[in-house]
């Protein structure tokens, strides 16, 4: 086994990349372009997804922690306040 946390991909370009089973545990994405990438079952428990760009990945089956999941989420409501203003509640 790896060690964790030692896949250092920042800033990387995975655009449309098939990383279907893939253990990202503990990898650094901070940054990466993962747009209509295939992370499908990828395991992704504490990986450092900070500004990382997931338009139109496929993320079925994806292994995250709660913290991450949280994260995304908060993501999303910042992204429907932006087009529906700042007034949205």
């Amino acid at each position: 086994m790896r060690p964790e946390g030692k896949i250092d991909l920042r800033w990387a370009d995975l655009i449309r990349a098939d990383l279907t089973g893939a253990d990202l545990t503990g990898a650094d994405l901070h940054g990466a372009c993962l747009m209509g990438a295939c992370l499908t079952r990828a395991n992704l428990t504490r990986a450092n997804l900070s500004w990382a760009i997931l338009s139109e990945a496929n993320l079925t089956g994806a292994i995250f922690t709660d913290r991450q999941e949280r994260f995304f989420l908060f993501r999303l409501l910042d992204w429907f306040k932006s087009i529906f203003g700042a007034s949205w509640k």
